[in-house]
């Protein structure tokens, strides 16, 4: 597994998380708790993995009013004739919950998203694999 990669810049801080993006599936509720699907979950644990081993630099989490630009890089089904990946949008950037206290206070201090699920096809940036790319910069109100 790579670690994540952070590179902070004069206009915001840009990071790329190496780990293949699954949608967010829905809780399933009982009365001995709250379950995840088990893609989700082991999606969860590696990213915490991830962060857990990463150092971040000084400047983070970001606080105040952020913009967001995600790019969810998925690795493209062999049999597939898609041109797009399976799973709602919506629930790709419920998976930026994850990145609570670590890159931002929380998520509800994005106020603007651009977003995008893309099949991976070649390296974006350098990097090679299936990730998420996120580009954070402070807004004003």
């Amino acid at each position: 597994m790579n670690p994540l990669v952070v590179k902070i810049t004069p206009s915001g801080v840009s990071i790329w998380v190496p780990v293949e993006p699954v949608p967010a599936s829905r809780p399933r509720v009982t009365r001995w708790g709250v379950y995840y699907g088990k893609r989700y979950t082991n999606f969860r644990k590696e990213v915490s993995e991830i962060l857990g081993r990463t150092d971040l630099p000084k400047g983070l989490p970001l606080t105040g009013p952020l913009k967001a630009t995600v790019k969810f890089f998925v690795t493209k089904p062999r049999t597939s004739s898609r041109k797009w990946p399976n799973g709602d949008l919506d629930n790709y950037l419920k998976t930026l919950d994850s990145f609570n206290g670590i890159l931002w206070d929380d998520d509800d201090q994005i106020l603007e998203f651009d977003a995008h699920k893309l099949f991976f096809t070649k390296p974006v940036d350098g990097f090679s694999g299936p990730g998420i790319m996120i580009i954070l910069q402070k807004r004003t109100i």
